[in-house]
């Protein structure tokens, strides 16, 4: 697995994100829990259902083990503090104090993005059957990011839902605010990546040109997108498959 962690140093435009599965074996599955804090471990505890339990463990676990492979440390040797509005990062003197970091999963998938260049936002969706996604849209989104669902043809109308869904959500995780700023205030549209897809906030186009909102799917019907208040970062996209 280590080849695939791009362990060592993180240049200070570099971007990387990782895709993982979070259904593993239980050998690799013990391997993470041994990594986790008595917090982690005791969140994990309070699922209810066991798979839910097992695919915290091993986010949580890999966030710990790709975190680790950069810094040259121990994965159950990094310590982490909540920011105001819960957002987790490094404590000081943890060896990663300009290293931020997100951490996304849906369905099965983990996703974590890390770099140096500023606060990051990931998010990561399976588009699937939502029948009152226009409603959702209308009432979380701009007006014209509901257009553009809407002049999708049908069958294509779900996924610009998705699509846009994620690059809104990376961008609100960036910001770190929680939702103090509301869904409808900013207004990304669908361009794919390398473009970003942040148009404005609170109607400002120039208050966008200073960030980076990039979307894509991974694969049909796998939507990921990424923000970061920075420009020409280079980004890397990788799957740990093993």
């Amino acid at each position: 697995m280590q080849a695939l962690l791009g362990e060592g140093p993180l240049a200070a435009r570099e971007l990387r994100l990782w895709r993982f599965p979070l259904d593993q074996p239980v050998l690799a599955h013990e391997a993470l829990t041994a990594t986790l804090d008595e917090a982690e471990r005791a969140r994990a505890a309070r699922f209810v259902f066991e798979h839910d339990r097992r695919r915290f463990v091993v986010a949580h676990g890999m966030l710990r083990l790709l975190l680790a492979a950069m810094l040259d440390t121990a994965p159950q040797d990094l310590r982490f503090v909540l920011q105001a509005h819960g957002k987790p990062v490094l404590a000081h003197g943890a060896g990663g104090e300009a290293l931020h970091f997100n951490l996304s999963h849906t369905h099965g998938w983990g996703l974590l993005g890390v770099c140096r260049a500023a606060e990051l936002g990931v998010d990561i969706e399976m588009a699937r059957e939502v029948p009152q996604w226009q409603a959702i849209a209308r009432t979380n989104f701009s007006a014209a990011e509901v257009q553009r669902c809407l002049e999708q043809p049908p069958a294509r109308q779900r996924d610009a839902f998705f699509a846009t869904w994620v690059r809104k959500e990376a961008f609100i995780k960036a910001c770190g605010t929680g939702l103090s700023m509301p869904l409808d205030a900013f207004e990304v549209n669908l361009r794919p990546e390398p473009h970003s897809s942040l148009c404005s906030i609170q109607g400002d186009a120039s208050q966008a040109r200073a960030w980076c909102v990039l979307g894509w799917q991974w694969e049909p019907g796998l939507h990921a997108a990424v923000a970061l208040r920075a420009q020409d970062v280079t980004l890397t996209c990788a799957d740990v498959t093993s």
